[in-house]
């Protein structure tokens, strides 16, 4: 792809600024200019960066080949609709953004003035742009929208380390939300075991150590198992007094964290089912147990 090639970003966070920056690095495009909520925000960015203009209003923004929007999602609608009323999107420019939750459906209005458009979400953890430009290769990242504007899309992508995987449109929403409960979610989940250590009296520490193994064990086992082969303790054992002792002993000290349990138990007694005709496993009878134990205690 030519370096010649403008960018301009509407919106230079972490996951703005690691993209401008590792295209900028390898010659893939030329940065213009940046546009985010404060002048020092903006400056800021064009130094990470290393090259491009920043910006205080779109009207002081010129035209550009590729146009990113990498604002939060609430504010992408606005910004559509002002790069729409600005007459800086030209026939043929491409403009995309790199949201999980929201489609290329979002861009159409600017599609209608002829621009091509498309989304690619990178599933990263843009926990800082000095961090993610050192891990960002290998990333897999979801595309979706214009056939023209994603075959300039991918090289960028993959030419910056990107794993590109196609996903219709129309099933974005259920993607995000997979990888939010493998992200999101898993965060929150193992932050609920902290409370629950630090209420059995262990310290935050200690409870980091004991948490490790076995959550990277049964991550490493997971990814080349099916969740039956891999699923261990009291539900798969049919331990109904356990499960019992537990949820008792949850209920007392701290609600929320009994309904997780709950909820969780209940998928994972779906789980438990697919063990049946495995030895030393639950039996059917238990798991019914358990199942109207935990939806009875809702």
């Amino acid at each position: 792809m030519p370096a010649t090639l403008s960018l301009n970003l509407i919106g230079a966070g972490r996951l703005g600024q690691t993209l401008a920056y590792l295209w900028r690095k390898q010659s893939l495009l030329k940065v213009n200019q940046l546009l985010t909520q404060s002048p020092t925000s903006a400056t800021a960015a064009v130094e990470f960066i290393g090259s491009g203009n920043a910006c205080h209003d779109i009207n002081e923004m010129s035209a550009a080949d590729l146009w990113l929007i990498a604002t939060p999602d609430g504010s992408i609608p606005a910004v559509i609709e002002t790069l729409r009323q600005s007459n800086l999107i030209k026939p043929g420019n491409i403009v995309f953004h790199c949201s999980g939750a929201l489609s290329s459906e979002e861009l159409q209005p600017l599609a209608d003035i002829g621009a091509r458009i498309a989304s690619v979400h990178p599933i990263h953890s843009f926990a800082s742009a000095t961090s993610s430009v050192n891990d960002f290769s290998g990333s897999h990242c979801a595309c979706e929208g214009d056939n023209a504007a994603l075959a300039q899309l991918k090289p960028l992508f993959t030419s910056i380390g990107g794993q590109c995987f196609t996903i219709e449109q129309q099933n974005k929403s259920l993607y995000h939300a997979a990888s939010v409960m493998a992200c999101n979610y898993l965060v929150t989940l193992l932050e609920a075991s902290r409370e629950t250590f630090a209420i059995a009296g262990i310290s935050e520490e200690q409870a980091n150590q004991l948490m490790a193994p076995i959550v990277h064990q049964t991550a490493d086992n997971l990814f080349n198992n099916s969740a039956a082969d891999v699923l261990t303790g009291p539900i798969a054992r049919g331990d109904v007094k356990t499960v019992q002792k537990q949820l008792d002993k949850l209920s007392e000290e701290d609600g929320e964290l009994a309904n997780l349990y709950r909820s969780l138990g209940v998928k994972t007694v779906a789980i438990a089912r697919q063990q049946l005709s495995s030895q030393n496993q639950a039996r059917l009878d238990q798991l019914k147990q358990i199942e109207a134990l935990l939806n009875l205690s809702k």
